[in-house]
């Protein structure tokens, strides 16, 4: 049997399954052949049937299979995808504000997250009024020392 007989009647040259004459290559032994590749052009993926991997190994399974012969996996559960929930939690890093621009990043940092975390909107807005009070001591003084 040649190769041109074998994807005209839908059996793989190689391994001699049964297969789709819109493959590119056969989903059992992995043979791409060249009439696959001829007979694909111009299909859209939606006119293409794939076959069933398994989501562990990505080896070629029969969908009624219940567990995979290559590496033992669970194939009865559905494989679902992994959405990632947004982080409600504001970061350590808001604490530079009020380091930086004493109170009035206390005041920036408190109206920026208070929606999120109201303790901790609080404690900005603490951390910004105590370190503004500390650099005012700090400068007064610094500069009674050079007065004096």
């Amino acid at each position: 049997m040649s190769e041109r007989e074998g994807a005209a009647s839908g059996i793989c040259p190689q391994c001699k399954r049964v297969i789709e004459s819109t493959w590119v290559a056969c989903p059992y032994c992995g043979r791409r052949n060249s009439e696959y590749a001829r007979s694909a052009i111009g299909t859209t993926r939606a006119d293409l049937t794939f076959p069933e991997v398994c989501p562990q190994c990505k080896k070629v399974i029969d969908p009624n299979w219940q567990s995979c012969p290559y590496c033992g996996g669970n194939l009865s559960v559905p494989r679902q995808s992994v959405e990632y929930e947004p982080i409600d939690n504001p970061s350590s890093a808001w604490y530079l504000v009020p380091f930086l621009f004493g109170l009035i990043g206390g005041l920036i940092g408190y109206v920026a997250i208070k929606d999120r975390d109201k303790d901790m909107a609080t404690n900005l807005l603490i951390f910004g009024i105590i370190w503004s009070f500390i650099l005012a001591l700090i400068t007064w003084v610094w500069i009674t020392s050079l007065i004096g």
